[in-house]
């Protein structure tokens, strides 16, 4: 095989790696949720402090190690907000499977509660009104 085969094969390699052919789409299937039965009214601080936590989570878990812990700038009402990934799936399949969490999580499992956890198969989110560590 000559050296020009040889890169031409590396590189056919290197761009179905990269393509979306090569890869999957992370699995967002609920597996188990729990909510704080107390909740907070939309216009609040606090409403305000967990969009700020929650929405930092995708992102910084993705390219922090997939294990990130947040809290909210505001001194008032803080939220603590937590979030993780499979480490077998890529940093995009991260970012999408915990986009969808804090979607879920906000909208559907646990709407205007003080404090919620959700777990998907290939990532969890968790957030609360006080500090915790998983």
């Amino acid at each position: 095989m000559t050296t020009l085969q040889r890169l031409a094969i590396t590189a056919f390699c290197l761009v179905c790696c990269r393509s979306n052919l090569a890869r999957s789409d992370p699995d967002v299937s609920g597996v188990n949720y729990i909510c704080n039965p107390d909740t907070y009214s939309d216009d609040s601080l606090y409403a305000f402090n967990v969009e700020e936590a929650l929405y930092a989570i995708p992102y910084n878990t993705a390219t922090q190690g997939f294990n990130y812990y947040t809290v909210s700038s505001n001194d008032l009402a803080k939220c603590y907000a937590h979030g993780a990934c499979n480490g077998e799936i890529s940093y995009n399949d991260c970012y999408i499977c915990l986009e969808t969490a804090v979607y879920q999580i906000m909208n559907q499992y646990c709407p205007l509660r003080i404090g919620g956890h959700l777990q998907l198969v290939d990532c969890r989110i968790r957030y609360e009104n006080y500090p915790f560590k998983e």
